[in-house]
């Protein structure tokens, strides 16, 4: 959680309950926070959701009353100092949900430690809850609360034009499958909803279980795939194979504690897997909603991750590849020669065509180039950006110092677009001298570089770069561009790495690539001017340069280093909340226009 809403949420909560969230533990899952206070008898919960009706308030807190009567451990909801069961606030536009639940006895305790006891104890809990619905359902009783079908049709309606046609289709097959499933007693029933390690702690023995308002009727499979899917996603003997870790080392005491209270008989578990591929495909539909609620720091990351088990034929398998650290993208090797456009005469030319985007569509081919300068240019290559990549429109970065040292080659049929990314700007003074070292680089280069990194603050630039006003408004008219070109865009600076690359980046995260392929591409530049940099770094250390410090002027001269990006997507996170927030509010590139972006530039995967 970013600190300014965390800040926020402190004084929201405060002012409902008088407690400070700054001596809490944080957990939290795709839509909810969940304020755990270490030996206090409570914990605050707040989520991200659209405003409850009373009806659905009222039935869920009927549930709990009913649940207690089977099982000590459900916490009760507490009343805030205004007398409110639920609390509801806004924050910078996102409507959040608050709610303090209560142990009976005893205080929290966090879970530190995973034995077969473990799982014992939440067979138990979940056991219990189904047993109770079992005998609601046989006395007719019915609450409020929505099936998983209704549940399903409404994510459709919501999510379903973020999502392309391969994953809506797996989706459909997956839900077709369950929902014609025969809905009998001791099977389907009223279920918490969303059963995972965040939603309850233990004291001893005993789970608390809390946050019910994701509470559904649907198979009770639902609630232990759930469960499952969370305590391997959060890396329960990770590195070993999921399947063995399911059924040889989490459902075997599962089952002993669930069949203390439910009957299971045959075939009660065959289905579990299928329940699985149901729980993946929610998450991936409910993350659709989120991008701006500030729950996950990386969400592009999580998006991905999910999305890739969806889309793969097992998705135990999928897990095992991911856990033991395989990548998500249809090409498991980033590299120069993959991302390459065949430029001779322009530097670390290549382009960001075949990258996986978070929706399970992939980067057009040939309609985003990125490079280094163009004013060395070849009629030859000139000719390839314009007949093989119908390149319309040519983005130039570079300051114009730069610019008046060499100006870009011709395209034919290329409109060519200066956009000073950089200019000086008296509020910045480090910004300011290196400006002016960068202007002048071509007189003695290896000198100027070693000044360069010499300028006092040089190493905190990029922790404030994306929050220049130049620099801002530079990147507003880049992504312009991208919005209204007809054709394949071509952006490029003097070596195609900083500015060039930080757009890169930019427009990656408004498509939905991950943070780490993020990062993966722009450190092509290292390969890109490998012999460059060794040449640099030798010369800088023949003039006195320690290693360290001539490793890091030949990075400035012919090279990036990651931490430089994170750096400014680091400082925008902080700001903004996200980097999509930057991107939304300080870009003002709107929801419509990211809806444009990803249709233009991205494709189903074949």
């Amino acid at each position: 959680m970013n600190e300014d809403l965390r800040k926020k949420l402190r004084e929201k909560l405060l002012e409902c309950y008088g407690i400070d969230i700054d001596s809490a533990v944080l957990k939290y899952s795709t839509q909810h926070y969940a304020f755990i206070f270490p030996n206090e008898p409570y914990m605050i919960r707040v989520s991200i959701a659209p405003k409850k009706s009373r009806h659905e308030i009222l039935s869920e807190l009927l549930w709990v009353d009913d649940l207690k009567q089977f099982k000590q451990t459900i916490c009760e909801p507490e009343m805030s100092l205004k007398k409110n069961i639920m609390e509801e606030f806004e924050i910078d536009g996102t409507m959040y949900r608050a709610s303090m639940f209560r142990t009976a006895r005893g205080n929290v305790q966090l879970t530190t430690e995973i034995t077969p006891m473990f799982f014992i104890c939440v067979g138990e809990l979940l056991g219990i809850v189904h047993k109770a619905s079992t005998d609601e359902r046989k006395i007719g009783m019915n609450f409020k609360r929505k099936s998983m079908e209704e549940l399903h049709a409404e994510r459709k309606k919501r999510t379903y034009k973020f999502l392309s046609p391969d994953l809506r289709k797996r989706i459909d097959d997956i839900a077709k499958e369950v929902f014609s499933l025969p809905k009998n007693e001791g099977f389907y029933g009223l279920c918490h909803g969303d059963f995972h390690m965040n939603n309850f702690f233990v004291e001893v023995n005993n789970i608390w279980l809390f946050d019910f308002d994701s509470c559904l009727y649907t198979h009770y499979l639902y609630d232990v795939a759930s469960f499952t899917v969370d305590c391997i996603q959060k890396g329960y003997m990770q590195g070993e194979d999921c399947r063995s870790i399911l059924y040889d080392h989490i459902m075997p005491y599962l089952k002993i504690g669930y069949g203390l209270n439910m009957e299971c008989g045959e075939g009660y578990w065959d289905k579990l897997e299928l329940f699985i591929d149901l729980r993946i495909a929610v998450t991936v539909m409910e993350l659709q909603s989120i991008d701006d609620c500030g729950v996950l720091d990386d969400l592009n990351r999580v998006k991905e991750f999910y999305t890739y088990i969806l889309k793969s034929e097992n998705s135990l398998d999928a897990m095992t590849r991911l856990l033991r650290g395989d990548p998500m993208t249809e090409d498991k090797n980033i590299s120069l020669e993959s991302q390459s456009i065949g430029l001779d005469s322009v530097p670390n030319a290549r382009q960001l065509g075949g990258y996986v985007c978070c929706d399970g569509r992939k980067i057009k081919q040939g309609l985003l180039l990125r490079a280094g300068s163009l004013e060395d240019l070849s009629d030859h290559d000139a000719e390839i950006l314009s007949e093989k990549y119908g390149v319309t429109e040519i983005i130039d970065l570079r300051t114009d110092t730069e610019r008046a040292v060499g100006a870009d080659g011709n395209v034919s049929g290329a409109k060519n677009t200066h956009i000073s990314i950089l200019e000086n700007n008296s509020s910045d003074k480090t910004l300011d001298s290196v400006l002016e070292n960068m202007n002048t680089l071509k007189y003695d280069k290896i000198g100027r570089l070693i000044e360069y990194s010499r300028i006092s603050g040089f190493g905190d630039i990029y922790k404030t770069l994306l929050l220049n006003k130049s620099v801002i408004e530079g990147y507003k008219k880049f992504f312009n561009i991208l919005l209204k070109s007809e054709g394949a865009v071509l952006w490029h600076c003097s070596q195609g790495k900083d500015r060039t690359g930080i757009g890169a980046a930019l427009i990656m995260y408004a498509l939905g690539v991950d943070e780490e392929t993020i990062i993966k591409d722009y450190e092509l530049t290292n390969a890109a001017y490998r012999q460059e940099r060794e040449s640099i770094t030798a010369e800088a250390e023949k003039r006195g340069c320690s290693a360290e410090e001539a490793a890091r002027v030949g990075i400035i001269g012919a090279g990036v280093d990651k931490n430089d990006l994170i750096a400014a997507l680091d400082s925008v996170k902080e700001k903004y909340g996200s980097v999509n927030n930057y991107i939304t509010e300080a870009l003002n590139i709107s929801e419509d226009d990211i809806k444009t972006l990803r249709e233009k530039y991205t494709d189903n995967l074949q």
